[in-house]
């Protein structure tokens, strides 16, 4: 086949055990700010320095690793720069973003009605170029779909390159969704020797 693929993107998604049963009781006790718009509530993004959430932290940090190391990158340990909590209900949802000053994202669902409650959809870099031009696909493959819903599920941890943009779909009138997220960062960047060295701490 002369046709090839260029500039894959990584996706990586696994189910975790969780020890720490008490997670969602914990977030439900933490202060949540109301995003009144799209129907969801959110914590602080200091939920990573907290000892309550510590054994969280680390699963995403060492899954991290695990998918920086498979990429292909140098192996570096992974440190998160923030991590929060949303609860939605019902139609709650989350437009379509990206995280900025990192370089690998996380999401976590904590708790999670399968089958209609909020599953998570990536867009491709180009999906724009659908909505300038018009040109009707026959099948959708690696070249041609604009977007990708992972079959969401309870415990189930997704990372992915912190530029690609993603939004959570509206539930029914019955669903409940709880997911934390994290940024992370590679404990260092750079080389010494190049002088564009940054350790982190």
């Amino acid at each position: 086949m002369p046709i090839h693929n260029l500039f894959s993107l990584p996706l990586y998604y696994t189910e975790v055990d969780i020890k720490n049963s008490d997670l969602c009781k914990k977030l439900l006790e933490l202060e949540l700010t109301s995003t009144e718009s799209h129907y969801f509530l959110q914590t602080s993004g200091d939920l990573n320095i907290k000892s309550e959430f510590a054994e969280m932290a680390e699963i995403i940090e060492n899954h991290a690793e695990i998918f920086w190391n498979e990429v292909g990158y140098e192996q570096r340990s992974m440190k998160i720069t923030q991590m929060w909590a949303n609860r939605m209900k019902g139609r709650g949802f989350i437009n379509d973003h990206f995280h900025s000053n990192s370089l690998i994202s996380a999401i976590f669902y904590l708790d999670f009605t399968e089958g209609d409650s909020g599953i998570t959809t990536f867009t491709a870099p180009f999906a724009g170029l659908h909505q300038m031009i018009s040109v009707p696909v026959e099948k959708d493959n690696q070249f041609t779909m604009s977007k990708f819903s992972v079959n969401c599920k309870k415990n189930m941890l997704i990372l992915f390159p912190s530029y690609l943009s993603h939004y959570s779909e509206p539930g029914n009138n019955d669903s409940y969704r709880i997911t934390i997220s994290a940024n992370l960062l590679p404990s260092t960047l750079g080389r010494k020797e190049s002088l564009n060295y940054v350790a982190l701490k």
